[in-house]
């Protein structure tokens, strides 16, 4: 497979690794939260529509930066959440096999917890598990998603509403924990950049870059089979070849597939265009 297969141009359009280049780059500019785009919330869609898991993660990643948190914290938040509606959507789907009712499919998270409230305590928790910074109180965590769901509107952290989405919060958070037996342990994303860095495949500063892109809101956003199976290796050398660096050291310092490294640039790609 050619670097130019690798840099996306084989994807649709000739235009499709510049306009996702551009895309990540203003992600990763960012920072303060931007406005949320004027396309349905994650609240308003099915649990089982990827668009719904999609916006989710891409509110996380805005909720990360205008809170002045680390973009490892919103991929980390992403992955406790995939793995959280993947397990539900596979024992959803195991109901509807064994009841031949396919409806069931449609569910929420659960009769009690909106998707919001999961989508939270799946921040809250990456929140909490990260050592570099001291982690936000709830309270905060709160104040900066509100700013996001609902641009400017004021949030009265004393408030009913609020102390009742506290509470909602809190008791995602125990459930997500539960489901997910308290493993919420990730590797984080550091070894990439010392295996590519250790072995003179990239330089620091750039290496730096291509992860803090990789890391970014619409990367997030490119769903369970790039974060849950290919892991962000293989986002880290799909924007790699975005930004067309030199492919072929990346691919023994990281061990890299690459057809995987094709796929995974097509599902930023098409994140990019969502």
């Amino acid at each position: 497979l050619d670097s130019d297969h690798i840099n996306g141009n084989s994807l649709a359009g000739s235009n499709g690794p510049e306009a996702a280049a551009s895309t990540l780059a203003q992600d990763a500019a960012a920072t303060t939260f931007a406005p949320s785009k004027p396309i349905s919330s994650a609240d308003s869609l099915r649990l089982s529509d990827p668009r719904a898991v999609g916006v989710a993660c891409l509110e996380i990643s805005e909720i990360i930066t205008g809170s002045g948190m680390s973009e490892k914290v919103a991929a980390h938040a992403c992955i406790i959440f995939y793995r959280y509606i993947n397990l539900k959507l596979s024992n959803t789907g195991d109901r509807a096999a064994s009841t031949n009712n396919s409806s069931l499919l449609n569910t929420t998270t659960s009769n009690s917890f909106k998707l919001r409230d999961v989508q939270l305590a799946s921040l809250f928790i990456a929140n909490k598990s990260q050592k570099v910074l001291k982690w936000k109180r709830l309270e905060e965590v709160l104040e900066h998603a509100y700013r996001v769901f609902y641009p400017g509107s004021l949030f009265n952290p004393q408030s009913e509403e609020a102390k009742n989405w506290e509470r909602r919060v809190i008791k995602a958070e125990q459930m997500v924990l539960s489901a997910l037996n308290y493993d919420v342990f990730w590797s984080g994303a550091d070894w990439v950049i010392n295996a590519v860095v250790g072995t003179k495949a990239m330089a620091g500063p750039l290496a730096e870059n291509a992860m803090a892109l990789a890391l970014s809101g619409h990367v997030l956003a490119a769903g369970p089979i790039l974060w849950l199976k290919y892991g962000p290796k293989y986002a880290f050398a799909a924007i790699a070849g975005f930004l067309s660096i030199d492919m072929e050291p990346l691919f023994p310092a990281l061990s890299l597939q690459p057809l995987t490294v094709s796929h995974a640039a097509e599902l930023i790609y098409h994140s990019c265009q969502g």
